[in-house]
């Protein structure tokens, strides 16, 4: 079987800020290697791995972005770089990608998106699932709605690909988990005022 990993680093980046209310740094990304482990890890003997990290260059890019991108290649990513000009992507990259690596091989093919683009992806995965090409997608499932409720991909939220994914858990609301616990789930305040708030909220309601 062929597996191909396509990761849409903007997009991932979009749902870290948006979990993590700020930009994320170097710390709070994937671990880069835990990707190649987990495919490699469900793979059988004989399986042709492809992975590739898609990704928008910045206009403000350093020294520090290249090293960033070696690091990818080093880890054993082909790196796809795009200039970042206004509200461009690389969406349209990865189908490519995806199609040119998939030609000649379906339906012995696994295809595995990171993202949560579902008004781009959906749709193209759902077509080679139809083919017989095993799809999946990997990404928060707070923001993943359509992809989880798709019957064609198999849905996997990032942080259940490896224990190493992230160097530092996130502070996230995953409503799946917490009704797998009979006992109920605590989810900690997201800000340092804990209980001292302005406004007193009780268990019952607003007081």
């Amino acid at each position: 079987m062929k597996r191909v990993l396509a990761v849409d680093a903007p997009n991932l980046d979009m749902a870290l800020t948006r979990i993590l209310k700020r930009r994320p740094t170097r710390a709070d990304r994937p671990v880069s290697e835990a990707f190649i482990d987990w495919l490699v890890g469900t793979s059988e003997p004989g399986d042709e791995i492809v992975p590739a990290f898609l990704v928008n260059i910045p206009q403000d890019a350093d020294g520090r972005f290249a090293g960033w991108v070696d690091h990818l290649r080093r880890s054993g990513f082909y790196v796809y770089t795009k200039p970042k000009s206004g509200d461009s992507d690389v969406d349209s990259d990865i189908i490519e990608f995806i199609e040119r690596e998939c030609r000649g091989h379906e339906p012995d093919t696994h295809i595995v998106v990171v993202s949560h683009d579902a008004r781009r992806f959906l749709e193209p995965l759902t077509v080679y699932a139809s083919r017989g090409a095993r799809a999946t997608v990997i990404g928060f499932e707070e923001y993943s709605g359509r992809f989880i409720r798709s019957r064609d991909i198999e849905f996997i939220d990032l942080e259940d690909v490896r224990p190493s994914l992230f160097v530092r858990a996130l502070s996230r609301t995953r409503l799946t988990v917490a009704r797998q616990s009979a006992d109920g789930t605590w989810f900690s305040p997201m800000t340092e005022l804990g209980r001292a708030v302005s406004r007193t909220v009780s268990m019952d309601g607003v007081a």
